[in-house]
């Protein structure tokens, strides 16, 4: 994992990042501090071990009224920092952990995570991705807040960054067979994004 709080337009670490970054799962996310301080222990993505796993979180958005409402206690996850985000995922780990063997069982992983986002989600506009490295799950609970690029062979063309002065081709970077699915708050690239649903 490798995360800073600082802002990606004067951060060594995303300069160094543009070279590529490979991976079956990757999770990254650019934040605007609105809930705590900037700090490495409130900076995006989270990460807990679960049954020797790690799961990796990232959220936007505000549910802030989770943190006071004695529905949300919290047993054996704790935040470290103090932003919302760290505090809903330690609810989910809390609730995870809980289903004990049950936890390979994908299915049911699945209806705990959508039910635990439904009653966070109660509480304002709750985006995430959520990893354990062999699934990744998404969630939104406002329509027109998330949407997501399918990439498959052929490879052919250039992407260019919406925001930056940024072109790649995709035949140099893609492997002939590779498929991605990527997952955004906006449209990142000129490609043809689709709305979550």
């Amino acid at each position: 994992m490798v995360k800073e709080p600082r802002p990606a337009s004067n951060s060594p670490i995303a300069k160094l990042l543009l070279s590529g970054v490979k991976g079956c799962i990757v999770v990254s996310h650019v934040r605007l501090a609105s809930h705590g301080e900037p700090s490495y222990v409130n900076t995006h993505p989270f990460i807990r071990r679960l049954y020797g796993c790690e799961w990796v979180f990232a959220h936007n958005s505000d549910v802030s009224g989770i943190m006071g409402d004695s529905e949300f206690m919290l047993e054996y996850y704790f935040p470290i920092g103090d932003t919302n985000s760290d505090y809903a995922f330690c609810y989910i780990m809390d609730n995870l952990r809980r289903l004990g063997t049950g936890i390979g069982d994908i299915g049911r992983v699945s209806r705990v995570i959508w039910g635990l986002a439904d009653k966070i989600g109660d509480y304002g506009k709750f985006n995430f991705l959520l990893s354990n490295g062999d699934y990744l799950f998404a969630y939104m609970n406002v329509s027109g807040t998330l949407y997501y690029l399918l990439r498959h062979p052929p490879h052919r063309g250039y992407v260019r960054l919406l925001d930056e002065d940024f072109e790649v081709r995709l035949e140099e970077i893609k492997k002939p067979n590779e498929l991605a699915a990527i997952i955004a708050t906006k449209p990142l690239t000129n490609e043809k994004w689709n709305l979550l649903s």
